[in-house]
């Protein structure tokens, strides 16, 4: 199927906003649309990917719904806002039910709950369904009509990514579902801001560090946003500003924020690890931490086994760093978690460890 094309008129707007991959966290949306000061004057481009598992999916879809009548708001469809086409064909999960089981934190069981249906295993898959796309026909047409590319004369908008600029030759699935665009996509003549793929995966854009902050590569001319909001325990949701031919950008995250209170000295050549190139090689299994070799580069380090897992007999890990974060007193960092006498924290969209001894008491 092709792209659906949007082409609002934005001659009035002052700002253009996007903000992408919401997951069902609707708390930050807002708050992150305070921060920014979203008003009239501004045009709000949302990319997509509204629910699925985040908190709150059905209340977010539903916000969204009534932004979307203004005429300053156009909301894009992504990969998770198909879940109508589920629910109607079954078409990306082949068995609906199963995926319901699993993922518990989806709009469908929120619907079900709206409806005092229990999700079972052994439940009426046929009347289940029936009943959501009788009782949920506003939301499923919504989600339904989404365009997939928003189209300005400076700005291309799409959820995952565009083969080319032929926009109404564009590929619908594709739009949504584009892996790893920055990496694999073409240089544009006009910048195409996307989402769904967290700019945290792209380590060679940030130094080796593994940072949630919005990217931009002005050789290809794409703009990555996704901070990986809910789908990474340490995200962030991202809001792309462009005002005056400028790109500029605020973010806002839900992690407990905590101030050092002395200097740290920073590491230096940091090795982390991200999802697709996470297989390991076990060197020396500890009893805190093990020695591994990153086989994606060779390189070798020393992980808490915290982060390590296996499947099929294969050792992986869990988005890891050995940077340790240069710090001065004073600093405010954003807790991801702590292990022993470390933290993992998040500065300005990075992740390091630092010294627990460092921190402000709550």
């Amino acid at each position: 199927m092709n792209a659906k094309v949007a082409a609002p008129d934005l001659a009035k707007a002052k700002r253009i906003l996007a903000i992408s991959d919401i997951h069902g966290n609707l708390e930050l949306m807002k708050g992150l649309l305070k921060k920014v000061g979203f008003s009239e004057s501004d045009f709000l481009v949302l990319l997509g990917d509204y629910i699925e598992k985040g908190p709150e999916n059905l209340a977010t879809l539903r916000y969204v719904m009534e932004l979307s009548k203004r005429q300053n708001v156009c909301a894009l469809s992504g990969n998770c806002d198909t879940i109508w086409e589920d629910v109607r064909y079954e078409k990306y999960h082949e068995n609906l039910l199963r995926y319901m089981l699993w993922r518990k934190e989806s709009v469908l069981n929120e619907m079900c709950a709206g409806l005092g249906i229990e999700v079972r295993g052994d439940m009426d898959k046929a009347q289940m369904q029936r009943a959501l796309l009788t009782a949920y026909a506003v939301e499923f047409e919504w989600l339904e009509n989404l365009p997939h590319i928003v189209d300005t004369p400076e700005l291309i908008f799409v959820h995952a990514g565009i083969a080319d600029e032929d926009l109404n030759a564009q590929d619908a699935n594709e739009c949504m579902m584009f892996k790893a665009f920055l990496e694999n996509a073409p240089a544009f003549s006009r910048y195409v801001v996307a989402g769904h793929w967290p700019t945290v995966n792209y380590t060679s854009y940030a130094n080796g560090l593994l940072s949630h902050m919005p990217i931009i590569d002005k050789e290809k001319r794409i703009v990555s946003i996704d901070g990986g909001n809910v789908v990474k325990r340490s995200g962030q949701l991202n809001c792309l500003i462009y005002a005056d031919k400028a790109l500029s950008f605020a973010c806002m995250d839900d992690l407990p924020c905590r101030t050092a209170t002395g200097p740290q000295e920073g590491g230096e050549g940091p090795v982390s690890v991200t999802w697709m190139h996470n297989e390991l090689e076990l060197l020396q299994r500890g009893e805190l931490e093990s020695a591994c070799v990153l086989k994606h580069t060779g390189q070798r380090l020393s992980i808490p086994n915290e982060f390590l897992f296996e499947k099929d007999g294969v050792l992986f890990c869990h988005d890891y760093t050995n940077y340790v974060m240069p710090l001065r007193e004073g600093d405010a960092v954003s807790i991801v978690e702590t292990h022993g006498e470390r933290v993992l924290v998040k500065r300005n969209g990075v992740l390091g460890w630092m010294d627990k001894a460092l921190l402000t008491v709550n």
